[in-house]
């Protein structure tokens, strides 16, 4: 029997209840965590946007699980975040991901004033 991920995925994050402090409590990350083992097939640059798209207010918390389990493709997720998250918690992955050792230069893309912006894709035509 094969379960749609999308559906579970909404199914589990929908069911948990909302945060006051953009922390995930410990349901929450169960979730998240569980969401990252059932899913085998997708990418894990499709699963942290999809799962920070459902599930905004978490955004560092899927980021920063998405890339412990797949710690080979902690550049490209972090651009996936990125680009998934909402604008006001942009500058917070981008500093998660440094913090995790990943190069800035290779998730953001600078302004004319040197600030980091978005994270380039094909959608913002940053690629």
């Amino acid at each position: 029997m094969k379960i749609r991920i999308p559906f579970l995925l909404g199914l589990l994050l929908s069911s948990l209840a909302l945060i006051t402090a953009n922390a995930a409590t410990q349901k929450e990350q169960i979730a998240i965590d569980l969401a990252i083992v059932l899913n085998g097939g997708m990418e894990p640059e499709q699963l942290v946007a999809l799962l920070i798209e459902q599930k905004p207010e978490l955004a560092e918390d899927i980021f920063l699980s998405v890339t412990q389990a797949h710690p080979e493709k902690a550049t490209t997720i972090a651009q996936a975040a990125i680009s998934a998250a909402p604008i006001k918690q942009q500058d917070q992955l981008l500093l998660s991901a440094i913090n995790l050792g990943i190069d800035p230069t290779g998730v953001a893309t600078a302004t004319a004033a040197g600030v980091p912006n978005k994270a380039p894709n094909k959608d913002n035509g940053l690629e």
